[in-house]
């Protein structure tokens, strides 16, 4: 730990340094200058790093590992979710989940700042530039499915574009469609 002095003093130096005040004062308080804003999250996977780097770190036994671990969901479906937990039970019961809905454009700040410990889902293609930075590994593929009555006159053609009559349509991100019979 530093003392407040040696931390003002370090302060001090880094803003002669990068010739910036670092924080702004405003009438709610301090605030990060640009600069901070910019290289932060930088700074932060740099900090990350070198702790994984430094830490010694025995070999992990899923049996005998306690763990509390953040999964950020980029709309995973449930079954996929349900499965993971039973998986996680029987193999690795001393690691507890928790579960947090985020977005691919919020993903690599949600790991970067530690709120979720992985994330799963199909990243954004618009915000991509972070692969490089994380580790990508399919787990599933999905498939279209189409659930219909079994006495829909339809069952067994192949599937077009537009919707069939009493085919229900859903979606992660929207509401059902009103196709239904």
């Amino acid at each position: 730990m530093m003392s407040q002095s040696g931390v003002s003093h370090a302060l001090r130096n880094l803003r002669a340094l990068v010739n910036d005040p670092l924080f702004v004062r405003t009438p709610t308080g301090m605030i990060p200058s640009a600069l901070t804003e910019r290289v932060s999250i930088r700074v932060n996977f740099a900090l990350n790093e070198m702790q994984d780097v430094l830490s010694v770190r025995s070999e992990f036994d899923p049996a005998t590992t306690e763990a509390h671990v953040t999964i950020g969901l980029l709309s995973t479906p449930p079954m996929f979710v349900a499965g993971l937990c039973r998986v996680i039970q029987d193999r690795a019961p001393g690691i507890s989940l928790a579960f947090r809905m985020i977005t691919p454009d919020i993903m690599p700040e949600m790991v970067d700042n530690r709120l979720v410990d992985i994330a799963i889902g199909a990243p954004d293609p618009d915000h991509m530039d972070h692969r490089r930075r994380f580790t990508y590994d399919e787990l599933f593929r999905d498939d279209l499915v189409c659930v219909v009555g079994r006495d829909n006159p339809r069952v067994g053609q192949v599937l077009a574009s537009e919707p069939m009559p009493g085919c229900a349509i859903c979606s992660g991100s929207g509401p059902i469609s009103e196709n239904l019979d």
